[in-house]
């Protein structure tokens, strides 16, 4: 996938957790940074350079075809930071995930190597037709 593709994410499963370091323990949170395994599905629209065509000489493609793609269990790895809180007074020490968030979240790469893909090409007529809606908002 491009480095730079938007991609609309539909589910995200945490694989493994490694690297944990904490970062502040008090009498009822822990915080801690870790890093983190995902498997990821979502979708994204690519350039089809099989069917797009590049000039060797000018070095930019002439006619640019794209493509729809679906996929699941891509998979990323992230640095993420993670509050639990817990309670001590309680016999079982009840604990639970207050706040996690991923540290670098607008520069994930995600590897699609081994992923479940399904690509539909993209018409020129749904190309036409998305354009104008963009130039109507």
């Amino acid at each position: 996938m491009p480095a730079n593709a938007d991609v609309e994410i539909m589910s995200v499963k945490v694989g493994d957790i490694n690297d944990i370091i904490p970062l502040r323990i008090t009498s009822s949170t822990i915080l801690f940074k870790c890093s983190a395994h995902l498997f990821v599905a979502g979708s994204t629209r690519i350039i089809n350079e099989d069917r797009s065509f590049w000039d060797h000489e000018e070095r930019e493609y002439l006619f640019i075809s794209y493509s729809d793609i679906s996929f699941k269990n891509g998979q990323a790895n992230v640095e993420c930071e993670i509050t639990i809180d817990y309670s001590p007074e309680i016999d079982d020490y009840t604990a639970q995930v207050s706040d996690a968030r991923i540290i670098e979240k607008y520069a994930i790469d995600i590897d699609l190597n081994g992923a479940d893909i399904d690509e539909e090409e993209c018409s020129y007529d749904q190309l036409a037709y998305e354009a104008l809606l963009d130039d109507h908002r």
